[in-house]
């Protein structure tokens, strides 16, 4: 039997997803859902793409959140920095190597750090905050929530410590563009449900 219009379950999931991006991701404030939030109005005038363009046009990158698990964003945006090339430093403060890569425990840790790294961060709200603290004594001006890493308070953070934020908008992943099956020996990794 055919059905003629979309079913309900698939329908309440897409109405429950709109529902929440129009209260956690409002328009206005630090965060756009597309644009980059900056604590000086007069930076605002720059559009998101270039932003984004501007973030990827540091010399090196840190991913603060790495993860060892492949499933995990933190993994997959530190494959994505090594798939396309680029100098990244995985940040945690557990692990010693993710990835054939020596890991920083902090942000400060991050060999050569200067203001012009561009930082992924993919953490939870409550880190984000400690993380922008990190950022704002080291001078780094180029810093890439990753959905879920932002709140209201990490917004207010960012204010108060005069921070320019890339997030509420596109995912690197999707920027750069991303293989899941990439790995940084070349050996096989095949997605698979977790």
């Amino acid at each position: 039997k055919m059905q003629k219009g979309p079913c309900l379950s698939q329908v309440v999931p897409l109405l429950l997803l709109s529902i929440l991006l129009i209260f956690v991701f409002p328009v206005g404030g630090f965060c756009m859902g597309s644009t980059l939030g900056r604590a000086s109005s007069s930076s605002l005038k720059m559009s998101t793409q270039s932003l984004i363009q501007d973030f990827l046009q540091a010399d090196k990158f840190a991913v603060v959140g790495a993860s060892d698990k492949r499933n995990k964003f933190g993994n997959k945006i530190l494959r994505c920095y090594q798939q396309h090339g680029l100098s990244v430093t995985p940040v945690n403060p557990i692990k010693k190597e993710i990835e054939g890569l020596e890991v920083a425990k902090t942000l400060a840790d991050v060999p050569d750090i200067s203001p012009d790294i561009g930082v992924s961060i993919i953490t939870s709200p409550a880190i984000t905050e400690e993380v922008l603290e990190q950022a704002a004594a080291l001078g780094v001006r180029r810093l890439w929530l990753q959905p879920g890493a932002e709140s209201s308070a990490v917004l207010a953070k960012a204010q108060a410590l005069g921070l320019e934020l890339l997030c509420g908008g596109p995912c690197l992943l999707v920027e750069l563009g991303y293989d899941d099956s990439y790995t940084h020996d070349g050996s096989a990794h095949q997605a698979g449900p977790w």
